[in-house]
């Protein structure tokens, strides 16, 4: 009888044991189970994270029609004229050949770092102690946005027997590079990863699963410290092919300035190169 009721407090301490280990980790797993599903179930997620990316090496094409951004140069690859002013505030340009349209936005550089001695520095390496793989994508977004553009990009859903193991560190990267790749829903139909000899970036074609009249480019420098988004546009009636449009610009686009950083030094390279602003001829 002893032994018996021996043998039985023995399981009941192991059974509170397990209990209280295990305990957690199905709290925790519920809480992710609950916010991935709620996450997935947004309208278009689960096929904008379906998307994987190509990857490109790219060569060199013969000049064709060079084309001077001031603080940037490319060949369109056609002999087609083209229109080229600054708009807005004189840092963006607007290109014009028959059906396509080219926006380039205001080009920049990585963030500056934050200082450590500071108080939002003291709070920044409390979080890298604590989320190390998290504060490591984000410093990639400011030092590298590209590389940390193409992790993104590369993510896929992973199993729920693996999501529900995570750490808190390792799901809060996985629900917020997720929730990185959906936030780009014009990328439905084709995602592009090229290098060049002076150049590197990501091509997001698509604002629907079928569409191919838009795209969107981030060109970087090869070592991350110059970066300009590009949104190429075909007019509805276009027989072109967006690919073959954008495929000289990607081989031969190249920075010709060292920094980005200081925005009227941009304005004034673009000016410098004959580049007329908007409405300058009324």
């Amino acid at each position: 009888m002893t032994r018996n009721r021996n043998s039985f407090i023995i399981i009941v301490v192991v059974a509170v044991v397990v209990s209280a280990c295990c305990l957690p980790l199905a709290i925790r797993g519920g809480r992710y189970y609950y916010v991935l599903h709620k996450f997935l179930k947004v309208p278009g997620v689960r096929e904008r994270i379906a998307v994987q990316p190509t990857k490109r090496t790219l060569t060199p094409v013969a000049a064709v029609h060079p084309v001077n951004l001031g603080y940037a140069t490319f060949d369109t690859g056609s002999t087609n004229p083209i229109s080229i002013e600054a708009v807005a505030s004189g840092a963006a340009l607007l290109l014009k050949s028959g059906d396509v349209q080219m926006f380039f936005f205001l080009p920049f550089g990585p963030e500056k770092a934050v200082d450590a001695t500071s108080a939002s520095g003291e709070v920044a390496a409390r979080d890298a102690r604590k989320y190390p793989h998290m504060c490591s994508y984000l410093e990639k977004l400011k030092t590298d946005f590209v590389a940390a553009e193409m992790e993104v990009e590369e993510i896929q859903l992973a199993p729920l027997s693996k999501v529900l193991f995570m750490n808190s560190d390792d799901f809060l990267l996985y629900i917020t590079m997720l929730g990185q790749k959906a936030t780009f829903s014009r990328s439905l139909n084709e995602v592009q990863f090229f290098e060049s000899p002076e150049a590197k970036g990501i091509v997001r074609i698509g604002e629907r699963a079928k569409d191919r009249r838009v795209a969107f480019v981030c060109f970087s420098s090869l070592d991350g410290t110059r970066k300009v988004g590009l949104r190429l546009n075909l007019a509805e009636t276009s027989s072109e092919d967006i690919a073959g449009l954008l495929d000289p610009i990607l081989r031969s686009f190249r920075f010709t300035t060292d920094s980005v950083d200081d925005k009227e030094k941009i304005k004034s390279l673009i000016r410098e190169a004959g580049i007329p602003q908007e409405g300058a001829s009324q």
